[in-house]
């Protein structure tokens, strides 16, 4: 029985060989295949590192251009700061071209007033059947016309007129000098000594005279001048440069007043302005304000609204607010 189980054992001893041979088998082939793709890895491993050197530097790139970004943002931070600088420069600038004589409570009265007239005229179809509010508004914004143009006036600068005058005196100045050196060239040569006392002259010495005193000594020279004309034609001086002494010194004469002149014109002016503001505000205190209460219950918005125009608001501090329409405060006085 042992030799029959042994022979039943002997296909399976056949078969766990023919297994071993073939697992030994595919051990061979693995080792093979390892064999192969060692080369295969050392030669994939520059390619490897090319890849990685790749990253590294498109890294880098993005980087550069994130850095780059940053410093576009920044320079267009640095152009808008300039352009807002030039604004700021730009409206200082249009001031002192342009410059306002008002004081402050000048300027927010009148912006009171503009922005009654602006309220009167929005809501006009409320109001025009009324003929008596249509005059008063009507004188308003005559009134506001008046202040404007006296603003305008008073604004007007002096330092021109002064401008003028220094400028005629110059050339007043040195045409007197022109001649009366003449004059004392032919004393000297005359020996008249009376001539030469009376044209004794320097430049420094007429910048110091009053300009009365300065306006004497032109006409003066020109006597002078024309009393001796016929002789000074060897000095080269004609009839024609004695009368262009004498325009310039009808020229200075009017040029001496003129600055104080312009002075006194904007002293009117200021005190016209003033009376203007005040003629306005008597319009609105004692006309329209009265008249706009026919409005409170028939139409309490509008009037309303009216009130609120009529605040005034101190534009020198920004943090106040004009109110809105609906509020209800109780007219300016």
């Amino acid at each position: 029985m042992r030799t029959t189980l042994e022979a039943s054992q002997a296909p399976l001893n056949v078969a766990r060989t023919t297994l071993n041979v073939e697992r030994s088998a595919v051990n061979a082939a693995k080792l093979a295949l390892n064999a192969k793709r060692t080369p295969l890895d050392a030669a994939q491993a520059p390619v490897k590192a090319g890849k990685i050197a790749l990253n590294s530097q498109r890294s880098a790139i993005n980087i550069a251009r994130a850095v780059l970004k940053v410093g576009r943002t920044m320079l267009e931070t640095w152009r808008a700061l300039l352009d807002a600088a030039k604004s700021a420069l730009d409206f200082s600038e249009a001031l002192l071209k342009n410059p306002r004589t008002m004081n402050r409570y000048q300027l927010n009265l009148t912006d009171m007033f503009a922005t009654v007239s602006a309220y009167m005229a929005k809501n006009k179809i409320i109001w025009q059947g009324v003929p008596a509010i249509v005059a008063t508004v009507a004188d308003l914004d005559a009134g506001l016309g008046v202040i404007g143009e006296t603003d305008k006036k008073q604004a007007t600068p002096t330092s021109g007129a002064t401008k003028d005058k220094e400028q005629i005196r110059h050339d007043y100045e040195e045409q007197i000098l022109l001649i009366a050196d003449q004059l004392a060239a032919l004393a000297a040569q005359t020996k008249n000594a009376v001539l030469a006392g009376k044209v004794e002259l320097t430049l420094s010495s007429l910048n110091k005279m009053p300009a009365d005193v300065l306006e004497a000594t032109g006409k003066n020279i020109s006597e002078l001048a024309m009393a001796n004309i016929a002789a000074l034609a060897d000095y080269g001086i004609t009839a024609a440069d004695v009368t262009a002494l004498d325009n310039l010194t009808t020229a200075f004469h009017g040029a001496k007043s003129e600055p104080r002149a312009a002075v006194v014109d904007r002293k009117k002016q200021t005190d016209s302005l003033s009376g203007a503001i005040a003629n306005v505000r008597s319009i609105l205190r004692n006309r329209l304000d009265k008249q706009m209460t026919m409005y409170r219950r028939t139409n309490g918005e509008f009037y309303a609204g009216y009130l609120a125009a009529r605040v005034i608001v101190d534009r020198g501090n920004p943090a106040k607010k004009k109110p809105t329409p609906t509020a209800s405060p109780a007219p300016a006085k």
